[in-house]
């Protein structure tokens, strides 16, 4: 199985500096599922903890998107996917991981993301 992972880092932004992201325009709001894998959680190695989700969606370039994935990752960046929540509310999330199935005309694109983040502390 190969998984196009990020490196969790966070770099400086100046104020013309956009956001890497995917954004969802089309269809229902993503499902998500907890992941307990132990190789996508060691993605993380950071002092907080997170939750981990699994999101499939549908695409027609998957590799085009992957490849955005990577080279935001390659520069330090994270990359988002940024969607509509149930209620209609514009909502990001970060992307940890990244892998696309399926045959050239249509691909499933496989998310792995950052769910929030309580450091040990706290409670």
């Amino acid at each position: 199985m190969k998984i196009q992972k990020g490196m969790g880092r966070k770099t400086s932004m100046t104020e013309f500096d956009e956001p890497e992201k995917i954004t969802i325009i089309a269809g229902p709001t993503p499902y998500f599922h907890l992941e307990n894998n132990a190789v996508i959680l060691s993605v993380l190695e950071c002092p907080k903890y997170f939750y981990i989700q699994k999101c499939t969606v549908r695409t027609l370039d998957g590799e085009r998107l992957i490849r955005r994935c990577r080279d935001a990752w390659r520069t330090g960046k994270e990359i988002y996917l940024e969607y509509q929540d149930a209620i209609g509310q514009i909502t990001h999330e970060t992307i940890v991981a990244a892998k696309t199935t399926g045959e050239s005309h249509e691909q499933i694109l496989i998310l792995w993301l950052r769910i929030g983040g309580v450091t040990e502390y706290d409670n």
